[in-house]
């Protein structure tokens, strides 16, 4: 327990001295206009502004937005912005909880593998330092991204697991898992999945005699006899014709059918899908049903906790349109980049570089994790229950990240922690195993000699809120110059416009975060897509006059623009900076030209 309160208590401390350091100016956070981080804020600051409001429809229709980024961060922000004010700053808050409950929670799971009081304090001890040894993991914490909440639930589930198979029989802890499985769900699918993969690969091994138990009992299940019984379920044959369906659409690409005069999209078939699995629920539910006794019997109480704190809340979360669709689509290998991803020795080495030069502060570092990390699965009997999830959780993760077409520095981010909590068990199944307890008062000089050494040694890593690529650039100027080139000039303004190529996301919300109250900013995202340049002189006055807009503001990025991507939407928004001169009810009331982001920021007013 005092070991606890003490890792508790300096968390708390390194987390408030982060946030000090985030503080003052976080602005080189905001550097990509069509960066992730823009989404997560903007969904959390919607909700918070439309609470404060008291406006309960808007806010559930924020909520329902919450479909490839799940809702859990969002909601978590909406509660800052409700407490605090709309502030990107105060936004981080969710994340530095989630750094503090990935050092907790990483250092209590490296604890529960210990045997040895003494083994488990160096596990402890390692572990925190690794963890908040990371430039990563420190500059996450004070950014509106994902990944640290998402580390902490993933911490925090592993702790869990640990607790329910070392100390059976314990029914909060079966409740507690089940509701924290769920709630990392909501904050990113893929986290989520990750996770299962390792605690599932435990139960199969781990329980092996049992598993094999259960499975020599379902090969004298009568399969024949179930198998006619389903010729004679009507809605078996309505699944097969919607799967069918389904299918049929994504070999054919884009459809539609005409109803009631009305051409009706088909593809993708996202509904037709929920449609399907709707039905396919409804089914499973009417045979567990007919034998519910023996299924409740047959699950016990852990089994009981799981069905109805994680698999309903999940299974009832896909029956709402399209979520199930973009689940299997997120976690799946179709959720790549454009581009053609890097082969996999390219990939390793891309992940490798990650790990030495933005999750550890050194490559000596990352080699002394590998080297413990070996150490313990190599002296897993010195270990408790549980070891074996750990190292699956790093292991598969690894694995799966390297091979998916998607690669990206951050996809370390939630199961990296996994690895430093073996290497502080492999530390402490080193020192303390028996064939040393020779040593005796001599051992906890060696642990705490070895902890600061490695103390000493990441020294001047410690100074400064961390680093990461893709996380922060420091050197690259901030894409708020842009926002503060007109927003000042607009608090006069009841409804505005604003034409950017790239970077809607973040027009918005540095748009809503300065005036929050009833004035508002037009949505043109979809006008500039479905509008050709050439059609712009003769939609856009009657377009600006049904919208009731009084300020436009055109962003019209260069070639040489880090922020240009050539495409529709450069053309579209240069067309709307070349016709805007010609409008007579709208008057030209500032310019303003940003040589390092190369843009000219126009505002016209109307007369």
């Amino acid at each position: 327990m005092l070991a606890l309160v003490v890792v508790l208590a300096m968390s708390v401390a390194f987390a408030a001295h982060l946030f000090s350091l985030s503080w003052p100016d976080p602005r080189w956070h905001w550097t990509v206009l069509d960066h992730d981080r823009n989404g997560h804020y903007e969904y959390g600051l919607n909700m918070g502004l439309a609470l404060r409001e008291g406006n309960l429809p808007q806010f559930f229709a924020h909520l329902e937005e919450g479909k490839v980024w799940p809702p859990v961060h969002g909601l978590l922000v909406a509660a800052v912005v409700v407490a605090a004010g709309p502030d990107h700053r105060f936004a981080v808050l969710p994340s530095l909880a989630g750094w503090i409950m990935t050092v907790v929670f990483g250092c209590l799971a490296a604890r529960r593998l210990l045997p040895n009081p003494g083994g488990g304090i160096l596990a402890m001890a390692l572990a925190a330092i690794f963890i908040a040894a990371s430039p990563a993991h420190r500059i996450y914490a004070t950014d509106v991204m994902l990944e640290s909440l998402g580390a902490g639930l993933t911490m925090l589930t592993l702790y869990l697991y640990l607790r329910t198979i070392q100390t059976p029989g314990v029914r909060w802890q079966y409740t507690a898992l089940a509701v924290t499985m769920t709630v990392l769900f909501f904050e990113k699918y893929n986290y989520w999945a990750l996770v299962v993969l390792a605690l599932l690969g435990d139960q199969f091994i781990c329980e092996w005699p049992r598993n094999l138990g259960w499975l020599r009992t379902m090969g004298n299940w009568p399969w024949r006899a179930w198998l006619k019984r389903q010729w004679y379920e009507p809605l078996n044959y309505l699944f097969a014709g919607l799967m069918g369906a389904v299918i049929a659409l994504e070999i054919h690409g884009p459809a539609s059918i005409e109803l009631l005069g009305r051409q009706v999209s088909l593809y993708p078939p996202y509904n037709l899908t929920t449609m399907a699995y709707a039905i396919f629920l409804i089914r499973v539910l009417r045979a567990m049903f007919k034998r519910r006794p023996a299924i409740m019997a047959w699950l016990g109480v852990p089994g009981r906790r799981l069905l109805w704190g994680l698999l309903a809340p999940i299974a009832a979360s896909f029956l709402l349109p399209h979520r199930l669709s973009i689940f299997l689509w997120y976690t799946g290998p179709l959720n790549g980049p454009a581009a053609a991803p890097l082969p996999l020795d390219k990939a390793f080495g891309f992940y490798v570089q990650s790990l030495i030069h933005e999750y550890h502060p050194a490559a000596w570092c990352l080699v002394l994790v590998v080297v413990l990390a070996t150490v313990a699965v190599l002296l897993h009997r010195h270990l408790h229950r549980g070891w074996l999830a750990v190292a699956l959780l790093a292991g598969l993760s690894m694995v799966l990240v390297t091979v998916h077409p998607n690669q990206q520095t951050r996809f370390l981010h939630s199961w990296l922690p996994a690895m430093w909590v073996l290497a502080g068990a492999g530390a402490g199944a080193l020192l303390y195993q028996k064939s040393l307890d020779g040593l005796g008062r001599v051992r906890p000089v060696l642990a705490a000699a070895v902890v600061i050494a490695v103390l000493i040694a990441i020294g001047p890593a410690w100074r400064g809120p961390g680093s990461a690529v893709g996380c922060c650039a420091p050197c690259s100027p901030s894409t708020l110059d842009i926002s503060d080139a007109y927003l000042p000039y607009l608090k006069d303004a009841n409804r505005t416009a604003v034409f950017i190529a790239e970077g809607e996301t973040f027009a918005k919300w540095t748009y809503r975060e300065r005036f929050p109250g009833s004035r508002g900013i037009e949505d043109t995202t979809w006008w500039v897509r479905l509008t050709p340049p050439g059609d712009v002189p003769g939609q856009l006055p009657a377009w600006l006059a049904a919208k009731g807009v009084d300020s436009v503001v055109v962003i019209e990025f260069s070639p040489e623009s880090p922020h240009y991507r050539p495409g529709l939407e450069q053309q579209v928004t240069a067309a709307v900076a070349a016709v805007m001169p010609q409008q007579s009810d709208f008057t030209l009331s500032h310019r303003s030209y940003l040589d390092r982001h190369g843009c000219i920021v126009t505002l016209w007013q109307c007369r």
